[in-house]
């Protein structure tokens, strides 16, 4: 970012929640219903459904985050689960595979090797 820009934080005027952000001039007012200051926990950490309090954001756990998806959706958190199962599988599958082409290329240049070795005499 340009030095002479600052980020910007939106939240709605009627619940006050986050709903975007922006870059603008480092000297350019804040817009209505914005805020230059990031919806982070004081240790830095982002917050689940930040929520502005006219002077800072207000957020939930992500424990308390996982357990409202449950409830709210619990299609959302199966589908997710199962993503993360599909990915870890891939994963897997991928570094199996990598073992064996790694297992190939060492034979391989181990009889490079040993072929250039035995026409040194």
């Amino acid at each position: 970012m340009n030095p002479n820009q600052k980020v910007i934080y939106y939240y709605d005027p009627d619940t006050m929640y986050f709903t975007t952000y922006d870059v603008i001039g480092i000297n350019d007012p804040l817009p209505p219903y914005s805020t230059g200051k990031p919806p982070l926990t004081d240790d830095k950490v982002g917050l689940y459904f930040p929520q502005w309090d006219g002077t800072n954001w207000q957020g939930i756990s992500l424990s308390e985050y996982l357990k409202h998806e449950q409830q709210s959706n619990p299609a959302t958190l199966d589908t997710v689960t199962a993503t993360l199962a599909t990915i870890t599988a891939t994963l897997a599958k991928m570094q199996e595979n990598q073992a064996k082409t790694d297992a190939v290329l060492t034979q391989q240049l181990a009889t490079l090797s040993a072929k250039i070795d035995g026409g040194k005499q």
